[in-house]
């Protein structure tokens, strides 16, 4: 794979998009990572007649001087090997740390947004029924969308919950149902909010009827089948259908 160093404008807009104590931690692990082949390398390349194939008492009588020159010397195993394992550090040079930042964001932020589908072939990727959508929802005289769908929750109209995911990737989404009631008080009280958005309840259910059980490219999660197939066997039980 050919690969292109980002720029730091492009740097900072991803380093933007996670929190900094995670981009913290993941850094760490990296540099970590690094720093163990950086340190087995090392033994490595001063040990004779090395076998990968094999490492026999050969290999661990080479191994054991030259680790405790570099190391120091091992710690005794055989009373507390909790103690022993919490009290280890590891060294972690300033050049390892450096060399962890430039490959989590040149390299894996950069592949993991591509991976993601962020703002890669965007317009390709929108149905002509998406766009029509988004295009309505642009044309919104406000910045904020998520207050509006979350009054249509708590008045009732609405369920929001991780009820859809990719179909191609393992992302959930935090997404909203359409509200079917499960009793007859549930029923009037839906109804009277429909009315104010000039909705009539019959309408309600037929839009409800043909409406996409989810966005393109998405499927049901399992909470979005059960809740679903829930509310629509209770709505088939009040109309006795």
């Amino acid at each position: 794979m050919n690969h292109t160093p980002a720029s730091n404008f492009e740097r900072q807009h991803l380093m933007n998009k996670l929190p900094r104590d995670v981009v913290a931690e993941l850094v760490i692990c990296l540099a970590s990572n690094i720093q163990y082949q950086k340190d087995i390398l090392a033994v490595i390349s001063q040990s004779q007649q090395l076998d990968f194939l094999n490492y026999d008492q050969f290999f661990i009588n080479q191994a054991k001087p030259i680790i405790e020159a570099m190391f120091g010397s091992s710690p005794d195993l055989t009373n507390d090997v909790t103690t022993v394992i919490n009290g280890s550090k590891m060294i972690i040079t300033k050049q390892t740390c450096e060399e962890a930042v430039h490959i989590f964001i040149d390299v894996l932020m950069s592949q993991h947004f591509i991976l993601m589908n962020n703002r890669v072939n965007a317009n390709s990727n929108e149905t002509p029924t998406e766009l029509k959508h988004q295009t309505e929802i642009l044309k919104l005289p406000y910045d904020e969308i998520d207050p509006f769908l979350n009054r249509l929750v708590r008045r009732g109209i609405l369920k929001k919950g991780k009820f859809v995911k990719s179909s191609k990737q393992s992302g959930t989404y935090e997404s909203y149902l359409k509200y079917l009631p499960s009793d007859p008080l549930e029923e009037k009280e839906l109804s009277f909010e429909l009315q104010r958005h000039h909705i009539q309840f019959d309408e309600y259910q037929e839009i409800y009827k043909v409406s996409a059980v989810s966005p393109d490219r998405t499927i049901l999660t399992m909470d979005g089948k059960f809740v679903m197939k829930k509310q629509n066997v209770n709505f088939m039980v009040l109309n006795n259908h």
